[in-house]
């Protein structure tokens, strides 16, 4: 794991800290040399979620649901799962969340 701080003189300094070495140990934290490379970079602005235009074939009718019992056949509209389209970012968002659920609880057991 590598970090930069600034020290009491106002200096940024990187510092490299082992991850499989116990920190006890006079090899586990180590200055290192700075390069080109900056770890305060901004994250880059995103359009947030249903700002975008709604995509052609979205909230089309489709006979996708059907009564177990009775066997009548409903209508819906079709859900693109599109981050942009304002119909759809919902469905989009807790699909992401449950991908993400799912991936952590694998990772749990």
């Amino acid at each position: 794991m590598c970090y930069e701080h600034v020290d009491e003189d106002g200096e940024r300094r990187r510092i490299r800290v082992a991850e499989d070495v116990d920190p006890s140990e006079p090899d586990a934290i180590q200055e290192v040399e700075r390069d080109g490379r900056e770890f305060d970079a901004k994250v880059p602005e995103l359009p947030p979620p249903g700002t975008g235009e709604r995509y052609n074939d979205c909230g089309e009718e489709s006979p996708l649901l059907m009564c177990p019992n009775c066997g009548e056949v409903t209508a819906v509209g079709r859900t693109c799962r599109r981050s942009r389209c304002p119909r759809c970012w919902q469905a989009w968002d807790f699909q992401r969340a449950l991908d993400a659920g799912t991936a952590i609880e694998g990772e749990r057991r």
